[in-house]
């Protein structure tokens, strides 16, 4: 079991003049790489990551929190791909988890209990007063982690937090740290999760990033954006939007990704039943084995497409069903429905309820470790893609 003492970022940045620091001097040996920190509040700070192809990867340590992601399109031109928002209150008063770190466990716990080792463990419920959602009433999302920085790496950012035994009724201390990586010559950004516990308590993190691969800034939704899924079978949900414990094939219904599909081609479909739960797509699905590459978005109109690659067993697709428009971005962009999708890579949601699913409960012996990555790349038209063979868009 681990403690962090290591010399937090934000201490060093308190030391500097000024708001902003541009840390070029100690990174010689990687010219064209470098990171920047600048306050996001006055108890925030943001770290962004830039590589030598000008992508940008801009975190802020409230929720260990994408707020940027900056790739090229077909011309060039960086596209900001991910949701967010300018300020830390903005932040605070979104419940809709944009772009940050959930845990203990993501996704929902049924009725916020389960059985561990024989004894009931009752979470806090912050979902109709009947669920436990992404952790609780004061998750990960809503903590600000201390940053530990890589000296011989600017594209390289960890961020650590403590969570106390008892912390919205979980068991145990738990030691968690998130590395985010921005791959130097191309624009992979990996997550690294890991946690080390001193009692049995389960853990499934992952990122709750809202993609728009047509640009934050566009105004337009993701209707059009072509996603892949390398499953055959999913999770139905019922009414709480829970899984009922069973797995059932994609094949003939619109939960069918095998072959890149775009996100609103049987969207409104009426005769799914799945979809009057969900008003879109809210579900789990079972990764397929064999195969790296999971998932993978692209959209028509930047020519950007997203290929990600994870150690996780299955994927919750949400598709911004409960955006209302009330909220406005970065841009000023009004957040509608259907404005960004997330791809949650993690542990089966609610598994610690369903002993046929595989397990997240992690013991004291052992440590958690998982990632994701994301790989960006710009393509002047997309015929076929040469890592789904299978994957023809027309």
């Amino acid at each position: 079991f681990f403690f962090f003492k290591q010399k937090t970022a934000y201490e060093i940045a308190q030391r500097l003049v000024g708001s902003e620091m541009c840390i070029r001097d100690r990174y010689k040996m990687m010219k064209e790489s470098y990171m920047k920190m600048k306050k996001f509040s006055e108890t925030v700070m943001s770290y962004t990551l830039v590589n030598q192809q000008g992508c940008e990867l801009e975190l802020i340590n409230y929720g260990a929190t994408i707020r940027a992601l900056r790739v090229p399109d077909r011309t060039g031109k960086l596209v900001d791909v991910v949701l967010g928002f300018n300020t830390l209150d903005e932040y605070k008063k979104c419940d809709a988890y944009i772009g940050c770190t959930v845990g203990r466990t993501a996704g929902r716990v049924r009725g916020g209990t389960f059985k561990l080792n024989g004894k009931v463990i009752t979470l806090s419920k912050n979902e109709k007063g009947i669920t436990t959602l992404h952790g609780g009433i004061e998750g990960f999302n809503q903590k600000i982690w201390k940053v530990v920085m890589h000296p011989s790496d600017p594209l390289k950012i960890t961020m650590q937090y403590h969570s106390k035994d008892g912390e919205e009724g979980y068991p145990g201390n738990l030691a968690t740290s998130v590395t985010f990586e921005l791959s130097e010559k191309t624009n992979d950004v990996t997550i690294t999760y890991e946690a080390e516990t001193d009692k049995p308590t389960p853990v499934s993190l992952t990122n709750h990033s809202y993609f728009n691969l047509n640009g934050e800034g566009s105004g337009v939704d993701v209707l059009n954006n072509e996603i892949m899924i390398a499953s055959s079978k999913y999770l139905p949900v019922d009414t709480t939007m829970l899984p009922i414990g069973k797995q059932e094939p994609v094949e003939m219904t619109p939960m069918d990704f095998r072959k890149p599909t775009q996100i609103g081609k049987r969207i409104h479909d009426p005769s799914f039943e799945q979809f009057k739960h969900t008003i879109g797509y809210d579900h789990p699905w079972m990764f397929d084995l064999g195969g790296d590459v999971k998932c993978l978005g692209f959209s028509a109109l930047t020519g950007i497409e997203m290929i990600i690659k994870t150690t996780e067993v299955s994927v919750v697709m949400y598709t911004g069903n409960f955006l209302d428009g009330k909220m406005k971005g970065k841009t000023g962009t009004e957040y509608k429905k259907h404005y960004g999708f997330c791809l949650e890579t993690q542990s089966v949601e609610n598994s610690m309820n369903e002993p046929t699913f595989p397990q997240c409960i992690l013991d004291p012996k052992d440590k958690y470790k998982q990632a994701t990555t994301f790989s960006f790349n710009a393509k002047q038209y997309y015929k076929q893609s040469t890592h789904i063979k299978t994957s023809t868009l027309k």
